[in-house]
């Protein structure tokens, strides 16, 4: 309004120096000190956003305890948040996993008409850093089908626009073939692995193999695949240390 821009005109062009000694105004602003400043700029902004100024509320005693809480109820939040979200994903002992290479560090091979799925058996941090090769290495064949591996093939490609639904029911048909082929075989060579962990990442990789490949490759897929399993040195140590327990 015209009266603000008055008032703030004043203020704007009014001399410090003139009558230096009769106005309270300018003896004011001569008396301010820096955290003076930074207390009218929280106190304009606390008036501004309608918010508490939280040093206003306490006495000179209580301010450095008042701030320390408010930053201390922040991390508490924060923290319990944190914790909520992953304490049922942290481990307190290393586990022994399943882990398949990445796609660059190997590629899905056929070999005498039978696909290389590899994995890693490794027990802590330093498992996972060593290189798979020259690691012990156990192998399971998978013998599927040619039927079965079209019928995949048709599933996927039938409609281009595939839903999510329909393609995690075909990884579950999969999973559930990969189960009823494995299934002793998990418990005669691999039960210190997690069971549904152990078809759930042979049927994921199965399934991605097939998503890769052309008609022509499908019709001549032999059905067979290979998973090979490299052994890192403390997961042969862990799995040695559960035998001797358990027998």
């Amino acid at each position: 309004s015209d009266a603000k821009d008055m008032y703030c005109y004043e203020f704007f062009n009014k001399n410090i120096e003139e009558d230096i000694f009769q106005s309270s105004l300018p003896n004011w602003a001569l008396k301010q000190t820096s955290d003076d400043v930074s207390m009218q700029v929280l106190q304009t902004s606390s008036v501004l956003t309608k918010q508490p100024n939280i040093l206003l509320m306490a006495s000179g005693e209580d301010t450095l305890q008042l701030v320390l809480s408010n930053i201390e109820e922040f991390f508490q939040l924060y923290s319990e948040k944190l914790i909520a979200t992953f304490k049922n994903v942290i481990n307190y002992e290393e586990t022994l996993t399943l882990k398949l290479h990445k796609e660059e560090d190997f590629n899905t091979t056929k070999k005498e008409g039978k696909h290389d799925l590899n994995f890693e058996v490794v027990y802590g941090e330093y498992d996972k850093i060593q290189k798979f090769l020259g690691k012990p290495k156990a192998t399971l064949q998978i013998d599927l089908g040619e039927n079965f591996i079209d019928w995949i093939y048709r599933e996927l490609t039938h409609n281009k626009r595939i839903t999510l639904k329909k393609r995690d029911h075909v990884k579950n048909v999969i999973k559930e073939q990969i189960k009823e082929i494995l299934k002793k075989s998990h418990q005669h060579f691999f039960p210190f692995i997690d069971e549904d962990d152990f078809y759930e990442k042979i049927a994921k990789n199965i399934y991605l193999d097939i998503e890769r490949v052309d008609e022509k490759q499908a019709k001549s897929h032999s059905g067979t695949y290979r998973a090979n399993f490299y052994f890192g040195v403390f997961a042969l140590g862990y799995i040695r240390l559960r035998n001797v327990i358990q027998n």
